[in-house]
């Protein structure tokens, strides 16, 4: 009865009530008990299966979002259907934030992980409210896993579930090339950047951190992982003022790296470890 149920419900652990609701609302009973195992580890066997055909030749890109069960719990669907309609969707990958919001994602067949006190128990040391916790949650999310990604030299593009695609914007991204005619002395060719990045329409030096690529290597690794140690040390800060200010801070344009705009951001300079942050490219000094 129900007496019966609720006794055996409180005897389950966390991980197992987070199983149980799996399995009930769309997940199969494999994807349940990986989307509790820790959560970095679900984000490498996640891109082992959407990047196993990926060749060099191929320029394929892991496209990814951050999503919960609640306030996004009704378009999840579209998104899928969004980036299905462009032929993005067999390297789409969904973070979820809850297990409402990884239940719909299997429930549409799509590719999850989730991301929460089971998988992730930091979360906990690093919160002390409700939310300080879910604003910890994001960041750890958004740029522990864009960290992740390029760590695994996977490029990847993200955006957040509220931005809308016109067309597909992966050609425009892969294609950008830069040729500036100074770099800290030395003169380079045309090269592939790090990271391509929206801008806010009003001011285009100004940076929307809610829509980016980024290519898979130690510098772009560094960026996140950089940030993450900045607001775990400075928790009130606004992590798209903190992307604007690193970003623009090590870049390849020396416009943009001498006005990173931090300061005037609130961003404390003197705490970055200019030598963890991302580095300049290894572009040798013409004689």
């Amino acid at each position: 009865g129900v007496g019966g149920e609720m006794v055996v419900s409180s005897t389950l652990s966390e991980k197992d009530k987070v199983v149980l609701y799996l399995t009930e609302h769309g997940c199969s009973d494999e994807m349940a008990k990986r989307l509790t195992r820790p959560y970095y580890s679900q984000v490498e066997v996640a891109v082992s299966e959407l990047m196993h055909d990926v060749t060099i030749e191929s320029q394929e890109v892991l496209s990814w979002t951050v999503t919960d069960g609640y306030a996004y719990a009704d378009v999840i669907a579209d998104m899928y259907q969004m980036v299905t309609r462009y032929n993005i969707h067999r390297h789409f990958l969904f973070v979820a934030l809850d297990h409402r919001a990884a239940a719909k994602a299997c429930s549409i067949h799509a590719s999850v992980v989730l991301l929460d006190e089971v998988s992730y128990p930091p979360l906990k040391v690093h919160a002390q409210s409700r939310a300080e916790e879910t604003k910890a949650q994001v960041e750890e999310a958004k740029f522990g896993t864009a960290a992740k990604l390029a760590s695994l030299y996977v490029d990847a593009f993200f955006l957040e579930m509220d931005c809308w695609m016109l067309r597909n914007p992966l050609p425009l991204f892969t294609a950008v090339k830069v040729k500036p005619d100074k770099f800290r002395g030395s003169y380079v060719d045309t090269v592939a950047p790090d990271i391509v990045i929206s801008v806010h329409q009003e001011n285009y030096m100004d940076i929307n951190a809610g829509i980016f690529f980024v290519r898979g290597n130690e510098r772009t690794r560094r960026l996140f992982q950089n940030m993450l140690d900045y607001i775990l040390e400075f928790p009130d800060v606004w992590d798209q003022s903190l992307m604007s200010c690193l970003v623009k801070r090590e870049s390849i344009h020396l416009y943009l790296s001498n006005h990173d705009g931090c300061d005037r951001k609130g961003i404390t300079t003197d705490e970055l470890n200019a030598s963890s942050i991302i580095q300049s490219y290894n572009v040798p000094a013409v004689p």
